[in-house]
């Protein structure tokens, strides 16, 4: 939204910036993004509204009690995103809640063992105090590996090849760098962009 957004009308401003002035953007949204943040939605209310038990009275017969509204603070999802809770403010939610690695080991119990040298082999000497030889024949051999494939594979392989390389560099740098509390909402936003 800027002051030269027209209602309904995509055009180029000053021949280098396109202005999109698209009126209905949440149905262009694709189905996944709308379809993961709906089942969170409906995850949060779960916890929120939790069933009611049925209770059974004198004589055996089943009462019902209505589903209500109920803030679980020993919940950590709702604890965690739990504001204010009976007029005393809560946030930030304690270290406890938060933490999305799991806990390291007890300082106590962990035991000193001895030691023992490893005898450095020869593809760990450093060369020139840059890398090692090691690093060097692999640098090597991926050279190579890349120049018999160029020369013997065709184009179309090749190309798709690399396409596999770069998709797995990213994959590592967009889902494995991150935590594991914000891996639904990243997942939502790349199958938004992506459908």
């Amino acid at each position: 939204n800027c002051e030269l957004t027209r209602a309904g009308e995509s055009y180029v401003y000053d021949n280098r910036v396109t202005i999109i002035g698209t009126t209905n953007l949440i149905s262009r949204m694709s189905w996944q993004a709308s379809s993961m943040y709906s089942n969170n939605m409906a995850n949060l209310l779960d916890l929120l509204c939790p069933h009611p038990q049925v209770q059974r009275d004198d004589q055996e017969q089943a009462v019902e009690t209505m589903q209500s509204f109920h803030i679980d603070m020993e919940d950590p999802v709702i604890r965690g995103m739990t504001c204010v809770h009976n007029k005393t403010i809560t946030w930030p939610p304690p270290a406890s809640v938060t933490k999305t690695s799991g806990p390291g080991g007890n300082q106590a119990e962990v035991q000193l063992t001895k030691k023992t040298e490893a005898t450095p082999s020869v593809f760990s000497t450093r060369v020139v105090d840059l890398c090692t030889i090691g690093e060097i024949v692999a640098l090597l051999l991926t050279v190579l590996f890349f120049f018999v494939l160029g020369c013997l594979a065709p184009v179309s392989f090749v190309t798709q090849f690399l396409y596999f390389i770069l998709a797995g560099f990213l994959g590592c740098y967009l889902i494995w760098a991150v935590e594991p509390a914000l891996f639904s909402p990243l997942m939502s936003i790349s199958n938004s962009l992506s459908g």
